[in-house]
């Protein structure tokens, strides 16, 4: 499973894509918008939001 099979149509080359466990994961970071816009968006495309979730940072 790779991120090739991830990729939606169509898809601007501003997205991070990311495969991990038979899933597909895709990240707007360069567009800002507000929580309800986003989850829209995501849903769209037959998603939905992460959230809440920490990044580990090991120094």
């Amino acid at each position: 499973f790779s991120n090739d099979r991830c990729a939606p149509v169509g898809a601007s080359a501003d997205i991070e894509l990311a495969a991990f466990a038979r899933n597909c994961y895709e990240f707007n970071v360069a567009k800002g918008a507000s929580f309800e816009d986003a989850r829209r968006q995501c849903q769209a495309h037959g998603g939905d939001l992460i959230h809440g979730f920490q990044v580990n940072v090991y120094a």
